[in-house]
């Protein structure tokens, strides 16, 4: 998972009593936050950590990151997400939609909508398209149709509904390269064939 996706301490109240870390630069896993509270003499010190090998000690929160390699790690993002009115549950095994999500939320915007998964062709219906099966709010067929004859869009991304939220007259590479770019912009997360994921740009800090 790329660096610019860590969420360390700095983010408020994501860390928590047995949240397992990670130091953040380099990145090194196996600490656990053993408390949470400011240090009498070292006001930016506010996490208490143990990292198997050393004597225990206190850490800013720049320092140490939640590891999201680790499934307690991943329910205390979904946790944090929670707690701010955001359900994300269908993420608990996708780390990155997680570590997007908090980010995301921790910079005033909202969490990733829905997961969808790499273009297929469908052989009965003739076009193309990808199944958002992990979602929130937009589970969303992101279509490309071929040789459509009524006059329609070419392209489409569905709500939940099965409502048309956005469509183009692309067709080709081209409509799905706008499908795509019309999923990303209502906040889908898009799994490429090689398994990877491409993500929404983040919102910008304030």
């Amino acid at each position: 998972m790329s660096t610019s996706l860590t969420l360390t301490g700095a983010i408020p109240g994501l860390l928590r009593r047995g949240s397992p870390g990670m130091w953040f630069s380099p990145l090194v896993h196996g600490l656990t936050v053993l408390d949470v509270r400011a240090h009498p003499l070292r006001p930016a010190g506010r996490f208490y950590v143990n990292d198997g090998v050393s004597v225990n000690e206190w850490c800013d929160g720049a320092d140490v990151a939640l590891d999201l390699t680790d499934p307690t790690g991943r329910f205390h993002a979904l946790l944090w997400l929670r707690e701010r009115g955001h359900d994300l549950r269908w993420a608990e095994d996708e780390p990155e939609v997680l570590a997007w999500s908090v980010l995301s939320v921790a910079r005033g915007g909202g969490p990733i909508v829905a997961l969808a998964l790499q273009w297929y062709r469908d052989p009965y219906m003739g076009f193309h398209a990808r199944d958002a099966v992990k979602h929130t709010t937009i589970s969303a067929i992101v279509s490309l149709r071929f040789n459509t004859t009524d006059g329609g869009a070419a392209w489409q991304v569905d709500d939940i509904h099965g409502c048309g939220i956005a469509w183009g007259r692309e067709t080709g590479d081209a409509g799905k390269a706008a499908a795509d770019a019309a999923a990303l912009a209502a906040g889908c997360a898009l799994r490429n064939e090689d398994g990877t994921l491409t993500l929404p740009p983040l919102p910008e800090v304030a």
